[in-house]
């Protein structure tokens, strides 16, 4: 299952910037 098929594109601006902010996060441990 796609996430991104489920999400509107209203939505996506925000799912983005949280996906990054988690990639960065994890990118550090």
């Amino acid at each position: 299952m796609d996430i991104h098929t489920i999400l509107v594109p209203t939505d996506f601006s925000e799912y983005s910037d949280r996906a990054f902010a988690w990639a960065l996060e994890m990118a550090e441990r």
